[in-house]
């Protein structure tokens, strides 16, 4: 069946005020035009075209009623149709209305139709019963299908659509190939303990706590998830004093050349900043980006007063095919007399 015409059909029968009476009417019309000949796709224009025209006055006398008798060889004619009695109306049915290429609504089987007893509009709910019948099965299926033929080609064609990658040298995103998440344990060796030590020290803690704290690094784990291409880098750290949860929100060049960064006055970048408390229970301000085309995540904690007062400085990347994630540690204290702390993490992933 044509969608085209199918859809049409049905659209003019629900425009239009329709019952029992009125569709037998111009059933019956349609049937004298065209001399009980199978209407198809290319005669319905004209058809529909002369249709007002060819219509005759139908009466309204109950006296002129006419009703065919049961005979199997009789057949209902336009003036029979136009003049059933408003009682006997709803005695009179159609059959099914679709066969072959015929139309809807016009190809009805030249044949006596059987009564049935309803009311005069039963005929015109199993008419719309048939139709939704045929747009279930060959229409709507066609519709859906094509449809879902187009979302999918838009798909692939974004799918097989080149990336461009942001310009400049501080990125919200980060590259396609990189991604941070994961869980990692930490790797101590002897050096590690000595750089661990002399980082501690310069942020002016006493041997005592340097000593304690060398003995439980060992238990320090981390989990992190990079979401949205790189914007978002959660971070859950585990030690012995607890854990720490923090989520880095990422600006600069983005994809399709759009940035979210502004240069202030000195020609400096300023990125977007977030609220966040630290392990130590401080409130900073927190920004992030990625450098080396999209490949190391850079971040500072900026605000801190502990340890003399300081800013936090914080580089992660990956090594070894990915096994490895490195954590380079600076502290930026506000005194600008004071000697920089520094120290380079690297965890082993376990997942």
């Amino acid at each position: 069946m044509n969608a085209t015409v199918a859809t049409e059909v049905v659209t003019a029968a629900l425009e239009e005020p329709t019952n029992g009476e009125t569709l037998l009417k111009e059933t019956a019309v349609m049937e004298e035009l065209t001399n009980g000949e199978t209407l198809t796709e290319e005669s319905v224009a004209d058809l529909e075209a002369n249709k007002d025209e060819a219509l005759p006055e139908a009466s309204t006398e109950k006296d002129e009623a006419v009703l065919v008798e049961d005979d199997e060889e009789a057949s209902l004619t336009a003036a029979d149709n136009l003049a059933v009695d408003e009682k006997d109306a709803g005695k009179t049915s159609i059959t099914p209305l679709f066969s072959g290429n015929e139309l809807p609504f016009f190809a009805y089987v030249r044949e006596k139709a059987p009564k049935i007893e309803n009311d005069p509009m039963a005929v015109f709910q199993k008419v719309v019963s048939q139709v939704t019948q045929v747009m279930e099965k060959d229409v709507l299926p066609e519709k859906v299908s094509e449809v879902v033929a187009e979302k999918e080609s838009k798909e692939v064609e974004a799918e097989l659509a080149p990336l461009v990658l942001p310009k400049g040298e501080r990125w919200a995103v980060s590259h396609p190939d990189i991604d941070l998440s994961g869980d990692w344990k930490v790797v101590v060796s002897e050096d590690f303990k000595s750089q661990y030590d002399a980082y501690l020290r310069s942020l002016g803690q006493p041997q005592i706590v340097r000593s304690v704290a060398l003995s439980i690094i060992g238990m320090t784990r981390e989990h992190t998830a990079q979401e949205d291409s790189g914007r978002k880098l959660y971070i859950k750290g585990t030690n012995a004093r607890g854990i720490w949860e923090r989520t880095l929100k990422a600006s600069g060049a983005d994809f399709n050349g759009v940035h979210d960064y502004e240069l202030g006055p000195d020609n400096d970048h300023k990125h977007g900043r977030v609220s966040l408390i630290t392990a130590d229970s401080e409130k900073v301000e927190a920004e992030a980006w990625w450098e080396n085309n999209g490949k190391v995540h850079i971040s500072w904690l900026r605000g801190g007063k502990k340890y003399g007062g300081g800013d936090f400085e914080s580089r992660r990347y990956l090594e070894n095919e990915g096994k490895i994630l490195v954590c380079e540690s600076k502290f930026h204290p506000h005194d600008e007399g004071r000697e920089k702390a520094a120290i380079c993490w690297k965890f082993e992933r376990t997942r």
